[in-house]
């Protein structure tokens, strides 16, 4: 059994004690009338309490303030009769109930050292500057080895040319020339991309990488007289869902000497240690052709683990988020994400809320008892937990904003007297959950709407994540039982949706092909009509909704819902970004190329808000103005529909 060791005995109220209470205030005689009831403490010199009156009418808020004189003394609790307050607003308050009151001050001394300025300590993911020189990557079977940093080249014409299909403006796959790197270059893909055809390789890493890839072009003889649009030509998919972006100087410009090639730098990617593929196909059939290929070079990074303070926590008790987590969802701006997380690091999950009673002087005991409730009278949704070896009760998945009472003892019998304490959880999401074999996993309930004054999304309809193929049988239990979803959706490509996995679970594949993100905002109507009918139905059977890292086809599905229910951007962009804290890989290049793209293209759809606008776009697909309307009914509780 786990014990703890106080340094000094507590201190505490007379009750505790022994000693007589004074009057919270003096002055008037005390009115012995039923409706007006005495507040008394015990004097210390160790604290000081202001703001109490003599008495107050029951049902009357009482507010008072606690500060500690004594420098070598902590506070523990704060306890009216068997109540334990939680400090808001720098004030101890409740409702005065019908009966007189006592306040307990109970204090412990301090550890040594504790009290101090604590050091901030390195900026998570601090890293030294890289060499530029050029370094040949160790190949075999088509993989590059990682093992340190630096910049490498992957020679094209080593890569897996098994599926690939050529133009006919050259004789072979590999092609000889001197002017290529190593005197070889990979041809140009055919522009037929019905064809099926690609070519792949992969990096097997040491450690988890951030890395730049850039790749050298130039056009074949026939298309040397034409502009080529690279986001239409060559798409790079990593990990069978991620696309690789190109997001700045897109256009391989035409040229008189087809030997000079071009470099074009794609955007910054993360990694995660061990072996990652690439499949390159081609996006488009432009009619102007796709360029050769000569390199392909990698500015590689490692990068370090973020580490959770363990002693400098800031995060309240109340708050399931960890410290990596509560700091970036406070820090007002929101694209601070890489401060944080760059998606290499399984740092998705909550921590757990401890319900810990070491400190109530309950005393030795065998074992514990716990009881648990809605209501302090202890009769609504009441639970008790029997014989528990250790001193105490740590949860996992509670609600944003939930609010429940709990009290300790060592018996069935003692466990009735024991210090009620009242614990209301932090309300700012992601309600961000812990689901066993499943990275990237959350409610999207529980943002502010303003589809209504006060509205709020409601939790517990709508869940998106990673994909379920490692999902363990605590983590189907998990979705079943606790979270109570009866619905599986699945967006990825159509051979990786195998499902169903989960029993009891209804499985839907509605696939969306990888390497479409430019293309998902306008089209695939009918994908997103079947997909919100299904959540047009979640109040009944409550969704799963995910792809492959459940963050870019899960995310538009997820985005278009919450704008309909009037979510603002902060709270969009950070839903979306969240997923930086899973090993799915940095979102922050998608964020500009995807998510701030649907944002600024639903301006150009009817409607006065952003929420009306996201309900334009859900008609465009083929959904009802009534169905829409009822979403939000269900979604943000207090919304009539307008007919």
């Amino acid at each position: 059994m786990k014990k703890r060791k106080i340094a000094l005995p507590l201190l505490a109220c007379s009750l505790l004690l022994g000693n007589s209470f004074v009057l919270a205030s003096c002055g008037d005689q005390i009115v012995n009338d039923g409706i007006h009831f005495r507040v008394t403490y015990q004097s210390s010199a160790d604290y000081e309490i202001k703001g109490l009156e003599k008495q107050y009418e029951a049902g009357e808020k009482v507010s008072f303030t606690v500060s500690i004189k004594n420098k070598k003394k902590k506070l523990i609790y704060v306890v009216a009769n068997k109540l334990i307050l939680n400090l808001k607003d720098s004030a101890y308050s409740f409702e005065m109930p019908s009966e007189h009151v006592s306040i307990q001050i109970i204090l412990e001394d301090k550890e040594q050292g504790e009290g101090g300025e604590v050091d901030p300590g390195d900026e998570p993911g601090s890293q030294e500057e890289i060499d530029d020189t050029v370094q040949p990557f160790t190949i075999s079977n088509y993989q590059a080895k990682v093992s340190k940093q630096g910049t490498f080249r992957f020679e094209a014409e080593k890569v897996d040319v098994t599926n690939y299909k050529i133009s006919s403006d050259n004789p072979s796959k590999i092609v000889e020339r001197s002017d290529a790197s190593d005197g070889k270059f990979l041809a140009a893909a055919t522009g037929d991309n019905s064809s099926g055809g690609y070519f792949a390789f992969s990096i097997n890493c040491d450690f988890a990488i951030e890395f730049t890839m850039s790749v050298a072009y130039a056009q074949s003889n026939k298309w040397k007289g034409n502009d080529e649009d690279l986001t239409k030509s060559y798409t790079y998919i990593l990990d069978e869902n991620k696309n690789v972006t190109l997001s700045k100087n897109t256009i391989l410009s035409k040229r008189d000497d087809i030997t000079k090639w071009d470099v074009k730098e794609y955007d910054k990617q993360t990694v995660t240690k061990g072996v990652h593929t690439f499949k390159v196909s081609i996006a488009e059939n432009t009619g102007v052709g796709n360029p050769n290929i000569d390199y392909l070079d990698f500015k590689i990074r490692k990068i370090e683990d973020y580490v959770e303070p363990e002693d400098k926590s800031t995060v309240p008790d109340n708050d399931f988020h960890t410290q990596l987590q509560y700091d970036y969802i406070h820090n007002p701006n929101v694209e601070s994400i890489e401060q944080y997380a760059k998606g290499a690091q399984e740092l998705s999950r909550p921590r757990a809320i401890k319900l810990d009673f070491s400190k109530d002087q309950l005393g030795p005991a065998a074992s514990y008892y716990v009881e648990i409730a809605d209501d302090i009278n202890f009769t609504k949704n009441y639970v008790l937990y029997e014989e528990l070896e250790e001193d105490y009760l740590e949860f996992y998945n509670l609600m944003l904003g939930q609010k429940f009472y709990w009290r300790a003892g060592i018996s069935k019998k003692k466990v009735k007297e024991g210090l009620i304490h009242e614990l209301e959880i932090a309300s700012e999401g992601p309600r961000n959950l812990y689901v066993d074999g499943i990275s990237n996993f959350r409610d999207v309930g529980g943002y502010d709407s303003d589809l209504i004054e006060g509205g709020k999304v409601k939790q517990g309809l709508y869940f998106r994540g990673a994909n379920p193929n490692s999902v363990t049988d605590t983590g189907k239990e998990t979705l079943y039982n606790e979270l109570g979803i009866r619905v599986e959706i699945d967006m990825r490509d159509s051979y990786q949706c195998t499902g169903p996995y989960i029993d009891g679970i209804e499985y839907h594949a509605e696939s969306i092909p990888s390497g479409t993100e430019s293309r998902r905002f306008e089209e695939f109507a009918d994908v997103y009509k079947r997909i919100f009918t299904l959540v047009h139905n979640a109040d009944k059977a409550p969704i799963y909704l995910h792809c492959t890292a459940g963050a870019d086809r899960t995310g538009i599905s997820t985005f278009m819902l919450l704008t309909l229910c009037g979510v603002s951007y902060t709270d969009l962009a950070r839903d979306y970004l969240f997923t930086n804290f899973s090993t799915q890989g940095s979102r922050f290049s998608n964020f500009t190329s995807e998510f701030k793209q649907w944002w600024s293209k639903l301006d150009k759809l009817s409607g006065n808000t952003k929420a009306d606008k996201a309900e334009s776009w859900l008609i465009s697909k083929g959904m009802t103005y009534e169905q829409c309307e009822h979403i939000r009914e269900i979604f943000v509780p207090g919304y009539e529909a307008e007919v």
